[in-house]
């Protein structure tokens, strides 16, 4: 077993036990605002991009993301007034 004490899940794809990783990085988008987040703890299929979070992982990622793509999408209209050619980027380090 692992230190979790049970079976890893399995990758959707390719049907084999999924990996820990102490060092991924889970991206999500929402209507145009892409959000990275660097150094999450998850299970990783060995063979594709599948990622699987702990419970707790996700009970703390979850309203971080949905903070984040709500600021995203305020600067995006703010932004769109000032400078609309030029796309938006930031990077939050914590």
């Amino acid at each position: 077993m692992n230190e979790f004490q049970f079976q890893p899940p399995l990758c959707e794809k390719h049907h084999i036990p999924m990996v820990w990783r102490d060092d991924t990085e889970f991206t999500y988008d929402d209507e145009g605002v892409r959000v990275v987040v660097r150094h999450i703890r998850s299970f990783v299929c060995p063979q594709g991009d599948d990622q699987a979070l702990t419970p707790d992982v996700a009970k703390e990622l979850y309203p971080v993301l949905r903070d984040l793509i709500a600021t995203a999408k305020r600067a995006r209209v703010v932004h769109s007034l000032v400078s609309p050619a030029t796309p938006l980027e930031y990077l939050v380090t914590a």
